[in-house]
């Protein structure tokens, strides 16, 4: 920062400062267009497979990580969130119009490492700062 940022800021001029570059090469992105429900659910499937492996429900394994799901819509996220159970993930659906004590379990499961993965509107936040986090799904583009 130059020394009129910090001073907007309130800062002294000799505020330390800390200068990263944006570099990460352990992330990647990708984006696909998708021709329907069943596209989207095999590309899931196959996401979560290649970051977390098959379900540790179903093969009795320890979890390699988890992964977030973000949907568009809360019916969607409860909707892939079933999905996923079903598949045998361990998941819940996260969205702002549950409950709060719904919301915290759901947070609280996800942070202790008890769900795999997490189905959520925004409400969830982009913020998570989870070190075992292994893969962001978006169903939908962000608004």
């Amino acid at each position: 920062m130059r020394a009129p940022e910090l001073a907007e800021l309130g800062l002294p001029a000799d505020t330390p400062q800390l200068l990263r570059g944006f570099a990460r090469p352990n992330l990647s992105l990708r984006a696909a267009e998708v021709s329907g429900k069943q596209d989207r659910e095999r590309r899931v499937d196959a996401a979560l497979a290649e970051a977390l492996g098959e379900p540790p429900a179903a093969t009795g394994d320890a979890p390699r990580g988890k992964a977030i799901v973000y949907a568009p819509t809360r019916r969607a996220a409860e909707s892939e969130a079933g999905r996923l159970t079903a598949r045998r993930w361990r998941s819940l659906a996260y969205h702002a119009g549950l409950a709060r004590e719904a919301r915290g379990r759901a947070q609280r499961a996800f942070g202790a490492g008890e769900l795999d993965l997490v189905v959520a509107t925004n409400a969830f936040g982009m913020g998570i700062d989870e070190p075992d986090v292994r893969a962001v799904i978006h169903l939908g583009p962000p608004a």
